[in-house]
């Protein structure tokens, strides 16, 4: 593989991580369900 594809791949590997963190989170702008405000507590 080349050094083109190693990077690519760990950019989608960091933003895979980021936006699972991102949605385990909760957004709170984007919570209108009381399944979000009680998993916040």
């Amino acid at each position: 593989m080349s050094l083109q594809a190693w990077i690519v791949l760990g950019i989608v590997h960091l933003a895979g991580l980021w936006l699972i963190r991102r949605i385990l989170r909760g957004r709170p702008a984007g919570c209108c369900g009381g399944a979000c405000r009680g998993r916040k507590g």
